[in-house]
């Protein structure tokens, strides 16, 4: 995804369509000039909601829908688009940008999802799909939509929220970078995406818990697997049942080391093969062979760190 580095180096909205024009979706453009949110969202935003106050910049990209697949434009603006008073079969594209929380505090997953819940209720005749930009990171927001259970409501309400969260702009992770892989839709053979419902259904399906679950694992037995048999251990055999306890055990803390390091409890250093000087980092690839990096590091933060009692 080439794009990615556009949105730290380039204006937001012409990253916006790099982005989408990277992932093949067709969008009948609708502005280049951001908006604010009160002006978008009108009565639906509140000035008092924590995760409204957030918003900075909202961008009105585009729409996408049958016509726009076949070349056809359809509407020239968003004003067109808040006309509507029918479900209407078509994805709506916004971009936003955040500004900073207290204290420096990051953005939670809390805050994309009530953000992304009022756009669909501002937009009840169409699916919302949302860039948010904060920082150095970008999140992709996709909502299902559900009709109202009271036939005497209009429109559809927003269902359950699918986040692909905090992607790094300038050093993507390679999980991340796999997933918005998956969401290029295909353009060619049977399985060609060529309507807006096609478009719609493929992405509930790349960015379904399961599926990202399935993924996720299939990626840790393949890793495990490998590490099985590349690493060391003096005095044992490749593949011995000491190398597979000791890869168990290292898998586990790496993830648990991982969570906490979301959670800003752990130097993002401490995981970083290399810095973005392009300098390896000597803890996890030290330039004499073998490493300490699970004695040392590991073990400590678990044993020494992490398992004691709280100081009066």
């Amino acid at each position: 995804m080439n794009s990615i580095i556009k949105f730290h180096s380039e204006p937001f909205i012409d990253a916006l369509k790099a982005f989408f024009e990277e992932l093949k979706v067709p969008a009948d453009y609708l502005a280049d000039e951001p908006a604010s949110p009160k002006d978008i969202l009108g009565e639906k935003y509140k000035a008092t909601n924590e995760a409204h106050k957030l918003m900075d910049d909202v961008y009105a990209l585009g729409m996408v829908n049958d016509r726009i697949f076949e070349g056809k434009e359809t509407f020239r603006d968003l004003a067109q688009v808040k006309k509507l008073k029918v479900d209407y079969d078509g994805l709506l594209l916004f971009g936003v940008t955040l500004t900073r929380r207290a204290d420096n505090l990051p953005i939670a997953r809390s805050h994309l999802a009530e953000i992304t819940r009022v756009f669909n209720r501002a937009f009840p005749y169409t699916p919302v799909t949302i860039v948010f930009k904060y920082g150095d990171f970008i999140s992709l927001a996709n909502s299902e939509r559900i009709k109202y259970k009271q036939e005497s409501r209009e429109g559809e309400k927003a269902g359950k929220i699918s986040l692909l969260k905090d992607i790094d702009t300038k050093q993507p992770h390679r999980g991340h970078l796999a997933i918005l892989k998956q969401l290029a839709i295909p353009v060619a053979g049977a399985k060609a995406v060529k309507s807006f419902s096609q478009l719609y259904y493929y992405w509930q399906s790349v960015l379904s818990i399961s599926v990202l679950n399935k993924n996720f694992y299939e990626d840790i037995i393949a890793w495990f697997n490998k590490a099985v048999q590349d690493i060391k251990i003096p005095g044992q055999s490749e593949g011995s049942k000491a190398h597979t306890d000791f890869t168990i055990r290292l898998i586990a803390r790496l993830i648990f080391i991982w969570f906490l390091k979301e959670l800003k409890v752990v130097k993002y250093g401490l995981l970083l093969p290399e810095f973005e000087n392009g300098e390896e980092n000597a803890l996890i690839k030290p330039k004499e062979k073998g490493t300490g990096y699970y004695k040392f590091i590991l073990q400590n933060l678990f044993f020494n760190a992490l398992n004691r009692k709280e100081r009066p």
